[in-house]
Formats: structure tokens, sequence, C-alpha cells
């Protein structure tokens, strides 16, 4: 690429940053970048920076394939990017998902309740709907 980072921060300048503008200008941040949408990532200690879209660098000069970069659509809001800078400048990332949604809940793991219990007697005598139901849920049923 060109003389250009591909990013600028947010209320901060470049200059009252210098570790993290390193470290930024030096990863490979092209897995993050967006096709046609600015997308705003944060470091741990609350620095945040917009990363320019593919259709900005282009604009810009850089030859890139805009296929090659994901839409803003295809990106699961429930999961956050967060930026670590290592003590030695180097960029760790790592992911967070939302403590709301579904699959953070799912994420705590199986079971999340205490499976109902069904004797066996009272599982012979349902539907056979109904007990396939059962078959197909074992973390939320048990028989006995």
């Amino acid at each position: 690429m060109a003389n250009y980072t591909g990013f600028h921060f947010i209320n901060k300048s470049a200059a009252s940053l210098p570790e993290h503008h390193q470290s930024l200008t030096l990863a490979n941040l092209e897995p993050y970048r967006l096709q046609k949408t600015e997308r705003t990532l944060a470091f741990d200690d609350g620095v945040s920076f917009k990363l320019l879209s593919a259709a900005q660098l282009i604009e810009k000069g850089a030859e890139l394939n805009l296929d090659g970069y994901p839409t803003v659509t295809s990106i699961d809001p429930r999961i956050t990017l967060i930026f670590v800078l290592s003590e030695d400048g180097r960029l760790a990332i790592r992911s967070e998902i939302d403590s709301k949604s579904k699959l953070y809940r799912i994420g705590k793991g199986f079971p999340s309740q205490t499976p109902q219990i069904i004797t066996k007697s009272e599982f012979e005598q349902m539907e056979e709907s109904k007990r396939q139901i059962i078959l197909d849920r074992p973390h939320q049923y048990k028989i006995e």
C-alpha cells in the first residue's frame, strides 16, 4: 500500500498515541476491513479508531479487490473485537460476545437448567410427536 495508514483515531491524534499508531501501522488490518463502510474498533484501554473501508482506500489509489472484503451485513453484531497493545508493542485481538445475546447464554454451556425428569411410563403414554420432541432435546428432558 502507499503512504497512508487506512485508519484514523477518534477524538485523539496519532501524535498523542505513538504506541497505538505504530502497532496499527505494522499490523495486518485487512481481515477486519469492510468493503464500503468504515468500521469503528477499540483498544482495551478505551482508545478507539476507524478503519477506512476498502472502497475509500481504492479512491486513494490502493490496488485492492473490493470483492475480497466482507460487507457490513456479514459482521456478527453480537461479537466485539478488542485490540490489546502488549508491552513490546505488538497487537493482539480478542473477541467478546454481547452478554445479552443468545450466543452468550449458549456459550455458558448446557445444561443451563436442570433437565425435566419424565418417568418411563409417562413417556410411553405420550403421543409420538411429543416423544420425538423429548428425544430431540436431551439437554432439557431426562427419562427415568
